[in-house]
């Protein structure tokens, strides 16, 4: 259980960067 959840949370946070990194090319 503890894999699957820390899979999940590195996902979520690559999700922020690419979230960040996407914002940064806008501007």
């Amino acid at each position: 259980a503890t894999k699957v959840t820390n899979k999940f949370l590195i996902k979520e946070e690559d999700a922020k960067g690419l979230l960040e990194n996407k914002n940064k090319m806008d501007n």
